[in-house]
């Protein structure tokens, strides 16, 4: 479970479906998605392609045009290669040619679990896909995952945030900023204690798991305004890394508590105390986990950025 939608496209003159990406991207962004668009001019990835997604499930959604060029194998083809290779990948076919004839194609080559769309007809479909596949992320369990896996990523960023930090600091203030992760860690009382003790330098502690991620969170701020007035393009980044805490740890362990249920209108998700969570609120969930996620990458940045020039 992932905040980034990712699509494999064949395609080999993409500026004729500009208006269908962008249609895409911006539906994927009201859900609080991220689309990542692998573009191929050709097929001859194919093989390549085929045995990555056999391994690794990284691609959402394949897109195929008809016609791929002189000397390349036609869209209809193609999609019959991907579904031999890529399991239940969803597949969308398009041609400036008649949805029609498109589904003769499929039919004909007896390929499933195939999409048809006319060329100017290719963006309604896209944002159509998008909504339904929004549909199937808004389940509870989908969130509970996205939440956990997001908040696991937020947490190996933090590390870096206060190792790129730390960096930055003199003898002083690096033992200043360790003292207080060791306080923090203490204050918390946890059975991790006794071994934590026995950890020696920085990166000991990073890696212990007495630093959960509201100590982590507290730590990685710290960092930060040790360091902001020497690095000041910090600073705005230090605003939205405060609100962490509202925005993603909270929610996160609200997901472990709340049920989900029938309704007339289908699944619906209800906080402990009856209130519902909505797919608006859903939608503001995955769009706070993705901002506060490029958020640690572009302080990890600057701080990057300031060791090279230093």
């Amino acid at each position: 479970m992932r905040l980034e939608f990712k699509v494999l496209w064949f395609e080999n003159q993409m500026d004729g479906v500009q208006q269908a990406v962008t249609g895409m991207r911006r539906e994927l962004a009201k859900h609080g998605l991220l689309l990542e668009l692998d573009q191929q001019a050709d097929a001859s990835r194919l093989d390549e392609l085929s045995a990555h997604q056999e391994k690794f499930h990284e691609y959402d959604l394949v897109v195929v045009d008809w016609d791929l060029g002189e000397g390349q194998p036609k869209g209809d083809e193609v999609a019959e290669r991907i579904r031999n290779s890529f399991g239940f990948t969803d597949i969308i076919f398009y041609s400036g040619k008649a949805t029609d004839l498109l589904r003769d194609m499929v039919k004909d080559r007896a390929i499933d679990g195939v999409y048809c769309a006319p060329r100017n007809g290719l963006r309604n479909k896209l944002i159509e896909h998008v909504n339904y596949v929004v549909e199937r992320l808004s389940r509870l369990e989908a969130m509970r995952g996205l939440a956990v896996v997001s908040a696991g990523r937020a947490d190996g960023q933090m590390r870096e945030v206060v190792r790129l930090a730390h960096g930055k600091m003199d003898a002083e203030a690096q033992s200043e900023l360790v003292a207080a992760v060791d306080a923090k860690v203490a204050g918390a009382a946890n059975s991790h204690a006794k071994a934590y003790g026995k950890l020696k330098d920085l990166e000991g502690r990073l890696g212990s798991r007495a630093l959960n991620s509201g100590i982590l969170h507290e730590v990685a701020t710290l960092s930060v305004q040790m360091v902001v007035a020497t690095h000041p393009a910090c600073e705005p980044h230090l605003a939205v890394l405060q609100t962490y805490v509202d925005e993603v740890i909270q929610p996160r362990n609200a997901l472990g508590h709340i049920v989900e249920t029938r309704d007339v209108d289908g699944w619906v998700i209800n906080y402990a105390g009856g209130k519902r969570l909505n797919k608006e609120g859903l939608s503001k969930m995955r769009k706070d986990l993705s901002r506060h996620l490029e958020n640690f990458a572009a302080i990890c940045a600057v701080l990057s950025e300031a060791a090279e020039g230093k």
